[in-house]
């Protein structure tokens, strides 16, 4: 009777055990699936929030007439400082958009071509967080090429 009991208490504190490893690890899994869920939904929400410029920037216009050359400077100059973080085809895509909270945006999305050129402009010249502001690092011209360039980029543009 006595070695029945042993048994039956070895198996009991056996399944014990077993019950606690499960639970610590529901809870240990539950705790990764929260932490998981706070470092990714505020980075989805951050990477649709709208970044406004002022309004008076809506009247600033491009002192460069926009042709050909324009285009391709703006071109040359979004692939050698803007495609590491917008992506070569400027959906925000770029190698360096995972590091970036929010993510970089898409420059061919309906809600980047409503913008006006001054605003696009204003955004360049100052930047916000993980976009740095270009005001020492591009011309006058370079900045408005990028500008015209980002435009040009209008998928709605010729339908």
């Amino acid at each position: 009777m006595f070695v029945q009991r042993q048994n039956e208490q070895e198996i009991l504190n056996i399944h014990t055990e077993n019950f606690e490893v499960m639970v610590r690890g529901f809870i240990t899994g539950l705790f990764f699936l929260f932490a998981a869920y706070l470092w990714l939904v505020p980075s989805a929400a951050q990477a649709q929030s709208h970044w406004k410029a002022p309004s008076k920037a809506d009247t600033t216009t491009n002192p460069y007439k926009v042709n050909k050359s324009l285009l391709a400077l703006g071109k040359k100059v979004f692939m050698s400082n803007c495609s590491s973080c917008h992506g070569s085809d400027a959906k925000g895509d770029g190698p360096a958009a995972v590091a970036l909270n929010p993510r970089p945006a898409n420059l061919k999305s309906k809600k980047v071509q409503k913008e006006s050129i001054g605003a696009l402009y204003w955004k360049i010249d100052t930047g916000k967080g993980g976009m740095p502001s270009w005001k020492k690092k591009l011309s006058k011209k370079q900045a408005w090429a990028v500008v015209s360039y980002i435009k040009s980029l209008d998928p709605t543009k010729g339908k």
